[in-house]
């Protein structure tokens, strides 16, 4: 985040959006669990929650939209990731 002191203006940057994607998703007691692939510009950290459910944060520095496969447990979550974007994923 950033404050200009003259105007007040406040200008959020990625790494603003990035932080909260994980402190409001990926809570105390969570524990990451391995994730696997491969995929150019996707980065995946996958998180299994306390009540047993899964947290996964999907980024995407690419250009355009990305096809992703998530899988857990025998349960397969398909979805796009946005060009350019960060997405939690809650299962």
């Amino acid at each position: 985040m950033i404050i200009n002191k003259t105007t007040h203006e406040i200008t959020y940057t990625g790494t603003y959006y990035y932080l909260a994607h994980f402190s409001k998703f990926v809570r105390p007691g969570a524990i990451r669990v391995q994730t696997t692939g491969r995929a150019q510009g996707l980065r995946v950290m996958s998180f299994l929650t306390p009540d047993g459910g899964i947290v996964a944060q999907v980024l995407n520095s690419n250009r355009s939209d990305a096809p992703i496969s998530l899988l857990h447990r025998g349960h397969t979550l398909q979805m796009t990731a946005p060009a350019l974007s960060i997405s939690t994923v809650l299962w």
